[in-house]
Formats: C-alpha cells, structure tokens, sequence
C-alpha cells in the first residue's frame, strides 16, 4: 500500500491520523509524536484516528510498545480516538488496541475467535509461553487442516521472537504480540513488538561502530549474537523458515 497515502497532522498534542497506517507509513506517526513529546515537551498527547481508513497489526503493536514506554517513562497520558468507518471502528476494539492504548478510557477486548489472537502484551517468560501456546492452538484450528508437527517450525518462531524481547530489548514494558490469519491468501501472520533498544543498539553493544544496515543483516546470520556464544539461532531460523514456506520477515525500528 502507497507510503503517501498517510496523512499525520500535529497541532500541539492533538495528532491526527488519516489515511492508510501502514509498515511503510508508520514512521510518520512515529515521527509526529517523538516531536511532541521528546521535543516540545507536551504530556497530554490524543492519537485522533478518526479520518484513518484501515490499519494493521504491525504498526499498530508497534505504537502500541511506544504507548507503553510513554506512559512508563515520560509520564504521557496518552488518548486515542477510534476511526469513524465502523468497520475499522470495531477492528480497534475486537483486536484489543483502543485497550492497551487507553486502559482508562476503553475496556479489554471480548473478542474471543478461535483462529487468531487480538493483540497481548507480556513481560514474563510464563506470559510469553502462554501466548505461543495459544497461538499454535488458533492456527490449529483454522480450517486449513494442521498439525501440530506441520507447525514445529511456526511455534519455534514465535517463541524465539518473543524470547529475544525479552532477553535482549531491554524493555521494562516488554513486547506486544497479535496473530491473524488470512484464509484466502493461505497465510497466517504474527507480530511481535517492543520499545527497547532495538537489534542495531543491541548488536553494537558487543560490536561498536556497526552501521544499522550492518547489524540488522548481521542479526539474521547463524550463530550472531549480541551475548552468548553458541547462541544467535533465533532471527536466522526464523528467516529460514520463512523462506521454505515461502513467508517473508519484516521489521521496523522505533
């Protein structure tokens, strides 16, 4: 989806939000609150989605991450105002993101559907075996038919991502993860997000001077890691993986 077709408009901690929040787009809402915060110092901020036309689970955990590390840190009191288009409308409530965005203004998700996940946060290794197993027990039960030993690879995934939240981000909020599935495209999709130091810090702390590009294409090489020796298998299967089943990995710093 077009990058330009977003619109993020700041007037002072009112940001609006219009258009498509994409991957690809997500940095310019990313941008509009750094400034508001980092730089203008306001901690009353509303996320106005109002005018947005549809939004995804990536960017979305992202902001989510953020939200949390505002709220932590900086202090932020944070509000968000859901899309009009009831469709989106309901998305933002069923997936559980108006919730973890605004706890005080919008009640938790009871959106209970067998086949995907709406969005969770954990911060313990406990929570994060809890939801892999909830998330192979949904991709289970979608009609595709699978089994258990059809997904080892799938389920070895989720819990490497979520373990390198938890290991390496260095993220007292911890992660945020959501599972969909998209029946008529044969594909399933997890997200898993944080807002700690990111995979180009987190390298240099064992390998100073590594430009971004340079870490992140390091991160996915067998036996990379920014601690342990013999370890650094997580990204590497997991982009392994992904490429027998013929999936692609995506991220985005923030």
């Amino acid at each position: 989806m077009n990058p330009g077709n977003l619109r993020v408009n700041r007037d002072g901690g009112l940001i609006k939000i219009a258009g498509d929040l994409t991957l690809g787009s997500f940095r310019r809402l990313l941008a509009a609150i750094h400034q508001a915060t980092e730089e203008k110092g306001f901690a009353d901020i509303t996320l106005d989605f109002s005018a947005t036309t549809s939004a995804f689970p990536a960017p979305m955990c992202a902001l989510l991450a953020i939200c949390a590390r505002l709220r932590d840190e900086r202090d932020v009191d944070l509000t968000l105002i859901r899309p009009t288009e009831g469709k989106l409308r309901r998305l933002f409530a069923n997936a559980n993101w108006a919730h973890l965005a605004t706890s005080r203004k919008f009640e938790g998700s009871t959106w209970q559907p067998t086949d995907v996940m709406p969005a969770r946060r954990f911060s313990s290794p406990e929570e994060q075996e809890n939801i892999v197993r909830q998330i192979v027990d949904a991709v289970l039960s979608s009609p595709a038919g699978l089994t258990r030993r059809d997904l080892a690879a799938f389920e070895w995934a989720v819990f490497e991502i979520a373990d390198n939240v938890l290991r390496h981000a260095d993220s007292p909020q911890g992660g945020f993860v959501q599972l969909s599935q998209y029946p008529t495209r044969q594909q399933v999709e997890f997200v898993v997000a944080d807002a700690g130091r990111g995979i180009p810090q987190t390298m240099r702390t064992t390998r100073p001077g590594l430009s971004d590009a340079e870490a992140l294409g390091l991160s996915i090489e067998r036996g990379i890691t920014s601690t342990e020796a013999g370890m650094g298998h997580g990204l590497f299967g997991t982009q392994q993986a992904s490429r027998v089943g013929t999936g692609e990995v995506g991220s985005i710093g923030v």
